[in-house]
């Protein structure tokens, strides 16, 4: 799949692509960086921007082992556009994107220097005069200065039309057109799923997106992963994942589990819980009890006692993952001056993996790293008369097969957040008493470093959360989410770095 991307200067079209780029997990070119490394003083002629589109075209051949690839470039020139895209549907199905936004907003986009495009005003405004419309069917977005995760979102469904998309998802709820009868019906969306709550129970329909940690992109996949989610979540449940059961569609109506209709998508099946004992909710009211928190030490140690060992060495490189939040920190420090903090941090966090990284390899081989939950923290847990921990990882085993204690340190990590340093002390004693998984000092501190490793990538979360906010009010609870796990992961490092 090729996706070109294509816009006046200013229109945001780079910023968008780069991102589209990453999401897709793509090979990503640009007009603007081919130019600047094929021409020094670049003078913008007719024959230097042919050599630049032949360049692009060949970057394109060579990426051929991309499922997807990103090209960023103005195409104001109608032959040069219809020749390019003569010539890439040679290669692979093409896409076109076009980016638009008001002209008020370009100039003060184009007041600013930009790293790799001269472009300024002046130029926005002559190749505006002369822009060809688009002949070829092609997908348009409006872009301001925060709305890139709705783009993303449209031009995924635009991307992956023929699946289930957002319109689709709203028709089937108006339609109501369930495998069993419902009054009321809620929706909950991620950037991975859509799910789908009514009176009984809960369907999950899988976006087809791809990311670098997880690939929905095909019905297949889809299928697969729908599969994968049940068999995984079984281990810890009982008759709460019940199977999954297909997404049908007839003219254009879509139903799930429709008799007749041609097979669209899937859905995991699930029967609702009472949405008041998740454990989140209980905590926030402070209604968690002794007792609760060791029923659920029970459980998770007895499942981790089961659960397979993973003999290979986890592929994951913690400390790389750890120092990802570098990528956070110009945009955190000018919105809540935390880059020293993160700073001095990281320098704690490089010197502690360097320290121990013969444990880590040591407790891998000592049979610790097993087949685990991978996303054990209080929202994922109900709190009924016994405890029920859902939604495991399944789209992703490195994500899974982890140490036991980063596990539960997750877990322990969020009870810290919540302020409630007892609750989390003890599932970790009564946990310990059960499976005995750190008995050394060294092993104390490494479950302190995991807490540490787990704020940080909550605190990434919450940055990322704060950068595509619809408005204020979101940027803001975001951001002293993001302060509130940047404080722990700190005050964690700084205690096993003493």
């Amino acid at each position: 799949m090729i996706i070109i991307v294509c816009g006046l200067p200013g229109s945001g079209k780079s910023y968008f692509a780069q991102r589209l780029s990453q999401m897709l997990q793509a090979a990503y070119i640009s007009s603007d960086v081919v130019r600047k490394e094929l021409f020094r003083l670049p003078s913008y002629s007719d024959e230097e921007k042919r050599k630049v589109y032949d360049e692009m075209l060949r970057r394109i051949s060579d990426a051929e082992y991309y499922k997807e690839v990103v090209v960023d470039a103005t195409f104001s020139e109608v032959e040069t556009r219809q020749k390019f895209i003569t010539e890439t549907r040679k290669i692979a199905t093409v896409y076109i994107v076009e980016i638009v936004a008001d002209e008020d907003l370009i100039k003060e986009r184009l007041a600013v220097p930009r790293q790799d495009s001269d472009a300024d005003f002046a130029v926005y405004k002559k190749m505006k005069s002369t822009w060809p419309l688009f002949k070829e069917p092609h997908l348009v977005l409006h872009s301001t200065n925060n709305n890139i995760a709705d783009m993303l979102d449209e031009t995924s469904d635009y991307l992956f039309s023929e699946t289930m998309n957002r319109e689709n998802i709203n028709k089937l709820i108006d339609e109501k057109n369930f495998h069993a009868d419902t009054q009321s019906v809620e929706l909950i969306e991620t950037h991975i799923s859509w799910v789908i709550i009514c009176d009984r129970f809960v369907y999950k329909i899988k976006k087809p997106v791809k990311y670098s940690f997880l690939d929905f992109s095909t019905l297949g996949k889809r299928k697969l992963y729908c599969e994968r989610e049940v068999e995984l979540n079984k281990r810890l449940t009982n008759d709460i994942y019940l199977g999954v059961i297909p997404v049908k569609k007839i003219a254009s109506e879509f139903f799930i589990d429709g008799t007749a209709g041609e097979i669209i998508d899937y859905a995991v099946n699930m029967r609702k819980l009472p949405e008041e004992r998740r454990m989140d909710k209980l905590l926030s009211e402070n209604r968690v009890t002794v007792s609760d928190v060791k029923n659920l030490a029970a459980k998770i140690s007895n499942f981790h006692k089961r659960t397979n060992t993973i003999h290979k060495q986890n592929t994951l490189n913690m400390k790389d993952l750890f120092n990802d939040i570098l990528t956070q920190k110009e945009f955190l420090e000018k919105q809540i001056s935390c880059g020293s903090l993160i700073t001095d941090t990281i320098k704690s966090s490089d010197k502690f993996f360097e320290m121990n990284a013969a444990l880590m390899k040591k407790r891998s081989a000592d049979g610790f790293v097993r087949d685990c939950h991978g996303d054990l923290h209080s929202r994922n847990i109900f709190l009924l008369p016994e405890p029920v921990p859902f939604d495991c990882i399944e789209f992703n085993d490195d994500l899974r097969q982890i140490d036991v204690l980063d596990e539960i340190a997750f877990l322990c990590m969020d009870l810290d957040a919540f302020k409630r340093r007892d609750l989390s002390d003890l599932f970790f004693d009564e946990y310990k008493k059960l499976f005995p998984i750190a008995t050394t000092d060294e092993e104390q501190k490494l479950f302190i470093y995991y807490k540490a490793y787990r704020a940080n990538i909550r605190a990434k979360v919450s940055s990322l959360r704060a950068k595509d906010a619809a408005n204020e009010n979101e940027k803001k609870k975001a951001l002293n989410n993001a302060r509130k796990y940047l404080l722990l992961m700190n005050d964690y490092i700084t205690s096993v770095a003493a």
